[in-house]
């Protein structure tokens, strides 16, 4: 009984002894009443090249602060990449791209190239009115007869559109071949050193309907509207998303909302096996994200019914529920109002942080806000606005902390040691790029001398998880002395600058500091 006694203090001293020799991590989170963290693939999204009074001031109030991500859509219609068959013009686009890599900051670009552009004049004009595809096209399907024709209508009023026939052979073979180029293009085609791809965010499945987004508002008011025949069909639109599906395969792919119509709103008429195509199709990169669009507006009946409310089924799939769940694997982004949300609410935008926790929301465009009244874009949103969508911002996508961790006091050069941390995402959406998690060790001074990486996987980590990471560590070929031991997360691909977390002592190298004086002994 005795030698069991004294070696249950034995087994008990030792633990106390390895408890004293490890050193705890202690971190702190970021407060929320803190501004936002300027992350890449979450919160605000720069919006086209919108006037000063159509931005808020992201993240604080003091100044326009430039987002991490880029999108744009205006400038990039097809008209101005293809000015005759397979003859493409990248100027515009590499001008947009290249002021991305300008910045300095690891800025992604994302992009929707439209076809029909209502309220634009800035296309190509024929018979008084105007078209965003290239003339050649338009020529062709003309000459097919009146059944093949692109066709044309009024929109807001005041500006005739030529709608492409989207059913047309030619049409769907001349997208193909305009996406498979601009594909080839940025694979191939760098600024300054760095590859068009390393740059790309992520890319709307646009072409179809006013503006890419997949709705014929303003031109038609039902099917009735459309000259017969010309009313897209299902197959034509699953060929376009396949169009990007297999000229962008290893980036991600955002569908627009209205491609989950399911027939069910007379200005859209998707039928519904496009959209569960869409829910159901994927490429290299994953599943297809989704935009949502008006984003804080009030009345949104009509956007619930076509996303997380959207009663379609078809071939098995409920609609509402692969669209509630769909941020689990791809994001959800999109644009905010202009118009009607003034009067919804105690103040503007009053919904948009409910909306962003539905929805689990990881970019909104930081553009369209104007004063919310009708879409009078010449004034200023008001500052309550403005602090409800600065909020709504910083509760979008991921928000990464450190929550603790251990690892022993010193170490021996040449022996293993293990480093604990635990790891949660207190945000809404996970993230839903690749980076890779590194520890590095450095003199005095900064020079780094070993770097390991880490098992903790950053992509898919998604909110209200806890996960603890175990990594086993040998520095080898270290002479002893003191060092500093530093975890920082950088982009496999060496573009975006390394990930910021919600805690407090970022470096400015953007580095967390775990060991400030690390003693490595001889072994």
């Amino acid at each position: 009984m005795k030698q069991i006694v004294l070696a249950l203090l034995l087994c008990f001293s030792l633990v106390l002894q390895a408890q004293q020799a490890q050193h705890l991590f202690r971190f702190n989170a970021i407060p929320w009443s803190a501004p936002d963290i300027v992350s890449p693939f979450r919160g605000a999204e720069r919006w086209h090249n919108m006037k000063p009074n159509q931005v808020l001031n992201y993240p604080t109030a003091e100044k326009n602060e430039e987002p991490l991500d880029a999108y744009f859509r205006s400038g990039l219609s097809w008209d101005r990449l293809e000015k005759a068959e397979g003859q493409y013009t990248w100027a515009a686009f590499d001008e947009l791209i290249n002021s991305c890599i300008d910045r300095g900051i690891g800025q992604k670009f994302a992009f929707n190239i439209m076809s029909l552009h209502p309220g634009a004049t800035d296309g190509i004009k024929a018979d008084n009115a105007y078209m965003h595809y290239p003339l050649y096209l338009h020529q062709r399907m003309q000459a097919d007869g009146p059944a093949q024709a692109d066709w044309i209508s009024k929109s807001f009023d005041r500006d005739w559109n030529w709608v492409p026939n989207w059913n047309h052979p030619y049409f769907l073979e001349r997208v193909e071949a305009l996406l498979q180029a601009l594909g080839a293009h940025i694979r191939n085609t760098s600024y300054k050193g760095v590859p068009y791809w390393k740059v790309i965010g992520y890319v709307d499945i646009g072409i179809f309907g006013c503006w890419g987004e997949w709705n014929h508002s303003g031109i038609v008011r039902n099917n009735k509207d459309y000259p017969d025949g010309r009313q897209a069909t299902a197959q034509s639109l699953i060929r376009i998303i396949d169009a990007y599906r297999n000229a962008f395969p290893d980036v991600p792919l955002v569908a627009i909302m209205h491609a989950f119509d399911g027939n069910q709103f007379p200005n859209v008429m998707v039928p519904p096996e496009v959209g569960y195509y869409a829910l159901t199709t994927s490429n290299r990169w994953g599943r297809l994200g989704y935009k949502r669009m008006n984003w804080g507006r009030g009345f949104e009946h009509y956007i619930r019914a076509t996303t997380i409310e959207n009663k379609t089924v078809y071939n098995g799939l409920r609609f509402d529920t692969a669209i509630q769940n769909r941020w689990k694997y791809a994001p959800v982004n999109g644009e905010g109002p202009n118009y009607g949300t003034a009067d919804q609410g105690p103040y503007p935008f009053y919904n948009m942080q409910k909306e962003v926790k539905a929805y689990h929301a990881s970019q909104i465009a930081n553009g369209n806000w104007g004063d919310g009244k009708g879409g009078d874009e010449s004034q200023l949103a008001p500052e309550a606005a403005r602090e409800a969508m600065r909020n709504a911002w910083k509760m979008a996508g991921y928000r990464l902390v450190l929550k603790g961790g251990s690892m022993p006091a010193t170490v021996k050069t040449g022996a293993t040691f293990n480093i604990y941390l635990n790891w949660q995402n207190i945000g809404n959406a996970p993230n839903y790029e690749n980076w890779q998690v590194c520890y590095e060790l450095r003199q005095a001074g900064g020079k780094v001398v070993w770097t390991g990486v880490g098992s903790m996987k950053i992509r898919g980590f998604l909110p209200g998880t806890i996960r603890v990471t175990t990594d086993q560590v040998t520095l080898r070929g270290i002479a002893p002395g003191n060092y500093q031991l530093v975890l920082v997360i950088r982009d496999p691909n060496g573009y975006r600058q390394p990930l910021p977390l919600a805690i407090e002592g970022r470096l400015p190298d953007g580095a967390y500091e775990l060991r400030s004086s690390l003693t490595v002994s001889a072994r």
